[in-house]
């Protein structure tokens, strides 16, 4: 493991190792390619490479001792690509995809060097001869690898001339190159050819075919391959390990995910050839440089989905999304959310521990609707379904509102506990809370003694009030009386009014004038006394009201930490009494949209809203299932065939025969062969492509037609089911037990492994059973072998014995033979398996054979041997009634010491019958 540290950012690579034999041969072929023997030649797309092979004792197998054999290695099988470059122009680029060697002759070990000189002086004379040549076609000067072998040939001659001392130089004609190789040099207006990499590339290969650097047993085509995706992950991780926030430019991250994609791509080849791929995806996909690393990593991702959203959202205001499908486009928003996601989750794995006891709040069958366009896209939706399935815990789902966001809480406690911050935060509110509880305490300890003395207080002033009542009811009664008395003699002055009046009634009138003013007098005192009573009444009332009011006060318990109870402080006999808190609260877990444009064009509820709700199968096969393109008025009616659920269990058992119950609603277009394969192409999810070779092979629908083309499109674009997937071994075991039943659930598989460069024994696994069998299955042609045997049917001579023919008449099994010589059947019949082997006495082929048949129940493994009662009953029961011998099969049960006696034929000893106790 090498970890290399940029700027706060930590990148670790996991390189996986070759073995030691592999190290060696490709050390042994690198020393040949930086030795002498090789003379580079890139600019004309060729090296020439001098070999010795040597045997396993270092002994020369040349016909001429000392003498090299010289190969032309030619880069051929040119192809043009096209591609983006990181500005966004278009690249036109030829790349070399294999090789043509070329036997150029021998030369003595001594003469290479002279050779190599020979030939190098030989290339600039024809370029200057092409220089100077007015017709470049006769020059002879191409920058081919047939014009380096037609100079091979001629330096070959030189040397051998300077060898003999001959100079004929001169009168010797320059040979001519022929065709077959594409000119890699630098043409008007064009761009010289990468030949430099590919060339050693292709030289490694044939160093490793014809140079004898491999050991017994490897491959070289093999050697070579699994060398190359090495070097390639070598480079990726060191391109990797220079990344950091300040180096990570688009154009960088672009060329690291080519890379990253072509190791992937060698690596699957390695997988699909028997290699062990663990440390390549271990590699691969285990890149805490594919994950954001920091919180400002995390931002800028949920940026990029943003803009991505932002600018699908814009695409489809254009006229160019009708060339897509509406679900193809909903699908890859999905599909980059759910990737967002995905690396969001991973990123808040590796910055946060904590986050490691929880699972993802998405469930990773809900990707089976997506309607995916290309195998990229495929393989992206199933990384995400197996990382999903990979970090799922259903009991404690974060960031999740299936469970209410319990799991989301219990990560916030989780947190919280173990983050010094946070708890250093928490710390200091308690000691506030604390202070405020206790400061609120010494308050209502001081309203309680205020509440006191005003208790008091309002009892004096309300008897105070109490004793002035009596006075002043006194002095309004003695007002009344002189108020009446007031009133009479007003009354009575008042009858003599103005006039004349005689002595005595004048004498009556001034004494009646004299009582009135002493009444006035009388009154006014006692006016004055009843006014000042009351108000010190209203004194002392509004005395007892503001102490009242205080009094209420204070015996109204203060404000709580955060807000008010009503509870009197005389209730409060703790501190904590009537406080407060928030933790007494249930805290809940509410959801929020983003808020961007693409949300509002869901038409999502505005606020909170939870994006969790349980949606039915049909509702969300419908949201993702296009809608059919009206371009007649009958088409609509297609649409139902256009829905799959996408499992088996949700699919109506009647779907299959919608089709031909509604031929009636055949539109004109289609034939009736067509409309049944047309609405029968969905009917099961996975029938589909099968239903659909079938109508490609019988040409029943009419392609061009935008209905049937939309159709397709769904059918082959659209993931389906996705299944929890198996370990290796599982899978070679089930695929075994499809054909074998006897085989055992816990078979240990191995690969098989020689010196065979082919594909089929790359793929072959084999397993030994604890009973000492022999388990072989290759899985490219699906060959399944027992004890090195396929299986089979019964020989003709068990057929024609007389025990099998009166016991299975003239039934005939698919069994498989062991090593030990022993038919087994393949398959149960009524739920009984049976073996049929000669016996150790018996001599197979003759009709006095033994011939040993047995039953082995299934379910139990109980055994049943079949006894032979002969012709006449000689061999076994002459005692039991001829009815018995004759129409009834007879069965020893050795663990019970019993026999069984049933009916012949269909079902051997499985039918009913009499059981017998053997003596």
């Amino acid at each position: 493991m090498q970890v290399t540290t940029h700027e706060d950012t930590t990148c670790t690579t996991a390189t996986p190792q070759l073995p030691p034999d592999h190290v060696r041969s490709l050390a042994k072929a690198a020393g040949i390619l930086t030795s002498n023997w090789i003379d580079w030649l890139p600019s004309y797309g060729c090296a020439l490479l001098a070999l010795q092979p040597l045997d396993d004792a270092g002994l020369d197998l040349q016909l001429l001792p000392d003498h090299l054999a010289l190969h032309l290695v030619c880069l051929d099988d040119w192809k043009f690509h096209m591609h983006s470059s990181t500005g966004g122009a278009i690249c036109h680029t030829a790349s070399s995809a294999s090789h043509a060697s070329l036997c150029c002759g021998h030369v003595p070990a001594d003469n290479f060097s002279t050779l190599v000189q020979t030939m190098h002086t030989l290339i600039e004379q024809r370029r200057q001869d092409k220089a100077k040549a007015k017709d470049n076609s006769k020059s002879g000067f191409q920058r081919t690898p047939a014009f380096i072998l037609a100079v091979i040939k001629d330096a070959l001659v030189e040397v051998q001339q300077q060898q003999q001392q001959q100079q004929q130089r001169s009168c010797r004609q320059d040979s001519m190159p022929r065709g077959g190789f594409t000119d890699v040099g630098l043409h008007t207006g064009g761009m010289p050819r990468a030949t430099a990499w590919p060339l050693v590339q292709q030289t490694l290969q044939v160093v490793l075919d014809q140079a004898g650097v491999c050991s017994q047993g490897q491959e070289p085509r093999s050697l070579f391959r699994l060398a190359m995706a090495h070097f390639e992950l070598w480079l990726l991780q060191g391109e990797l390990q220079q990344l950091s926030p300040a180096t990570a430019t688009a154009a960088k991250l672009t060329d690291c995910m080519v890379m990253l994609e072509s190791v992937a791509t060698k690596a699957a080849a390695l997988a699909m050839a028997g290699h062990d791929i663990t440390g390549f995806e271990a590699a691969c996909f285990d890149k805490p440089s594919s994950v954001p690393a920091s919180e400002a990593e995390v931002q800028l991702l949920k940026q990029v989905v943003d803009a991505y959203r932002k600018a699908l959202l814009g695409f489809k205001a254009t006229q160019a999304e009708a060339a897509l499908m509406q679900v193809q486009l909903r699908s890859a928003e999905v599909l980059v959310v759910w990737v967002a996601y995905c690396m969001m989750f991973e990123a808040s794995r590796r910055l946060l521990p904590v986050v490691n006891r929880y699972g993802v709040g998405l469930h990773w069958t809900d990707l089976r609707q997506l309607v995916l366009p290309d195998r990229l896209a495929v393989d992206a939706a199933c990384t995400v379904s197996a990382y999903l399935l990979q970090q799922s815990n259903p009991e404690r789902q974060l960031y999740s509102l299936h469970d209410g966001g319990k799991g989301t809480l219990s990560f916030a406690f989780d947190y919280a506990a173990q983050c010094e911050d946070l708890m250093e935060i928490w710390l200091h509110e308690q000691e506030q809370a604390q202070a405020r509880v206790q400061a609120r305490w010494v308050e209502v300890k001081r309203k309680q003694r205020m509440a006191v003395q005003l208790r008091k207080e309002e009892a004096r002033l309300q008897l105070q009030i109490a004793e002035l009542q009596p006075d002043i009811d006194k002095l309004q009664a003695e007002w009344q009386g002189i108020n009446h008395q007031l009133k009479n003699t007003t009354a009575q002055l008042n009858r003599f009014g103005l006039s004349f009046v005689s002595p005595s009634d004048e004498k009556e009138r001034s004494r009646l004038q004299q009582q009135q003013a002493q009444l006035q007098h009388q009154e006014t005192n006692v006016v004055n006394k009843l006014r000042r009573l009351q108000q010190r009444q209203s004194t002392l009332k509004a005395q007892l009201t503001s102490t009242e009011t205080q009094r209420l006060k204070a015996e109204q318990a203060p404000a709580a930490i955060i807000q008010p109870l009503p509870q009197a402080t005389d209730c409060a006999l703790r501190a904590d009494v009537g406080v407060w808190y928030p933790d007494s609260l249930a805290p809940a877990v509410a959801w929020s949209g983003t808020g961007t444009a693409a949300d509002r064009a869901l038409q999502l509820p505005s606020g909170l809203f939870n994006p969790f709700v349980p949606v039915e199968q049909q509702q969300l096969a419908e949201n993702f299932t296009e809608k059919l393109p009206a371009t007649a008025g009958q088409t609509n009616s297609l649409q139902w065939a256009m829905l799959q659920v996408g499992s088996r269990a949700a699919t109506p058992a009647e779907r299959g025969n919608q089709g031909i119950a509604s031929q009636d609603q055949k539109p004109s277009w289609l034939s009736k062969p067509g409309y049944l394969a047309l609405t029968n192409l969905r009917s099961y999810p996975l029938s589909q492509l099968q239903r659909l070779c079938v109508a490609l092979r019988e040409q029943s629908l009419p392609l061009g037609h935008p209905v049937v083309l939309t159709m397709v499109k769904q059918a082959v674009m659209q993931i389906g089911e996705l299944q929890q997937p198996a370990g290796g071994a599982a899978l070679l075991t089930a695929a075994v037990s499809g054909v074998l039943q006897r085989a055992p659930s816990d078979l240990q598989w191995h690969q098989v492994t020689g010196s065979s460069s082919s594909s089929s024994s790359m793929a072959s696994f084999q397993a030994v059973s604890r009973d000492r069998h022999l388990y072989s299955v290759n899985i490219l042609d699906g060959t399944v072998l027992l004890d090195g045997v396929p299986p089979g049917r019964l020989p003709s001579d068990v057929l024609q014995h007389p025990l099998y023919r009166r016991t299975f008449g003239s039934c005939n099994f698919e069994v498989s033979v062991t090593q030990a010589g022993v038919w087994q059947t393949l398959r149960p019949i009524n739920g009984r398996l049976y073996d049929f082997h000669w016996s150790a006495s018996g001599r197979a082929g003759s009709a006095a054979s033994q011939l040993v048949i047995e039953e082995v129940e299934a379910a139990t493994g109980d055994r049943l041997q079949l006894l032979d009662v002969g012709e006449d009953g000689s061999c076994w029961g002459a005692e039991l009634p001829v009815m018995l011998q004759q129409l009834y099969s007879h069965w020893y049960h050795s663990a019970h010491a019993a026999a069984a006696t049933c009916a012949s034929h269909a079902g051997a000893a499985s039918g009913g019958g009499l059981m017998l106790t053997m003596p």
